[in-house]
């Protein structure tokens, strides 16, 4: 095991995954095979690399084959849950603030099959369902955009209802990705999408408090959490931690444990073609920590990233990526920073968790593994 200081390996306190450290990922075979070749060249050099010269279109079937069994394996994880004892799919079994008096409605309004063997629902009118993935064992979803999501809707005071197991949609498409809303029957896919839907539909101004610079801060760092920290979290945590924590923070039916690797291998290839990939790990965590650092100075001392007054989406999708450094990785460099240097952003998540989040717990699901 070496350590971390100031992103470079070997001198400072903070260990590191020796694969991180030697700048070489679990599944180093796809860098370093491709290294310096284009994307648009990456099926052609595949099949000239393996045994036998294959076709490049056989590649292409097999890539298509593996990212059917990823969703097909998700799609099952979704699908066992129901069979999964203490799960409580996303309904609540006490009085919640946050959550829509609707759950009687939902439970009495499935009507005939429709689709692929989904009971369709007759939704009470003008309820948000939130479409997410289910529950974690240390946050209430694993998943940064949801998550998010989520804390918008309690920032801001909208009821709201959560599907996790596809019983509260209505559509027949089983592709749909986490997460989406729908009112009234109308769907929103996509974070950006659905906040700017909630906010037409519920007539917010999330920004109506800030003045043109805060509005250009608040663009920036946006741009910086959605797609450059993001790809971080999901490296560490897919990539080069090879998903060994996962079980400690998502239930995980049995049948399930076997699709990781698909998981892991499709992060890897995604964030290659992203860019954030083609770095050596170490380069990569210490990029991110220079993340956290601007992160840190912008908020300073003050309760919300723009003011201490008014939170925005900034706070809610800070809250939604901190919040999986700092409760789901405890053994990265991230949460190391978020309790050392960077301390006043470890303060900001427990700050919003204790303010819109008091059901933190009872939102958690701690299903033990079945045998």
């Amino acid at each position: 095991m070496n350590s971390f200081n100031n992103g470079r390996p070997g001198t400072g306190s903070i260990p590191l995954p020796t694969y991180v450290a030697s700048n070489d990922a679990p599944s180093s075979y796809f860098a370093a095979n491709y290294a310096g070749n284009s994307s648009g060249d990456l099926v052609s050099y595949i099949a000239t690399s393996l045994p036998g010269r294959m076709n490049p279109n056989h590649v292409l079937l097999g890539l298509g084959v593996t990212f059917a069994g990823v969703v097909g394996g998700l799609i099952y994880w979704k699908s066992t849950l129901d069979k999964a004892p203490g799960q409580d799919k996303g309904l609540s079994k006490k009085p919640n603030p946050y959550l829509a008096d609707s759950t009687v409605e939902l439970e009495k309004s499935k009507s005939s099959k429709v689709g692929r063997g989904k009971s369709r629902l007759s939704l009470p009118q003008g309820v948000l369902i939130l479409h997410q993935c289910p529950r974690g064992r240390k946050t209430p979803c694993i998943a940064p955009y949801p998550l998010k999501l989520e804390t918008f809707l309690r920032m801001y005071g909208i009821k709201y209802e959560i599907d996790i197991d596809g019983t509260k949609n209505n559509n027949n498409a089983d592709d749909q990705k986490s997460a989406f809303v729908t009112v009234d029957l109308e769907e929103t896919q996509d974070t950006q999408n659905c906040v700017k839907f909630i906010c037409e539909k519920y007539n917010l101004d999330p920004q109506k408090h800030l003045d043109e610079r805060q509005k250009s801060l608040e663009r920036a760092f946006l741009h910086l959490l959605e797609h450059h920290i993001y790809w971080g979290i999901s490296l560490y945590r897919w990539v080069y931690d090879g998903a060994r924590s996962l079980e400690k923070i998502q239930y995980l039916p049995p049948a399930t444990i076997a699709s990781i690797p698909n998981v892991c291998r499709t992060v890897e290839q995604a964030a290659w073609f992203h860019g954030i990939g083609k770095k050596a790990p170490a380069d990569v965590v210490e990029d991110i920590i220079r993340d956290l650092a601007s992160m840190s100075r912008l908020l300073g001392e003050k309760k919300y990233f723009l003011s201490n007054t008014n939170p925005t989406e900034l706070d809610c999708t800070a809250f939604a990526m901190l919040a999986q450094m700092y409760w789901t990785m405890e053994e990265s460099p991230y949460y190391a920073s978020m309790t050392g240097q960077y301390k006043n952003l470890a303060d900001f998540c427990n700050r919003i968790k204790q303010e819109f989040w008091p059901d933190w717990e009872q939102c958690l699901n701690n299903t033990p593994v079945l045998d």
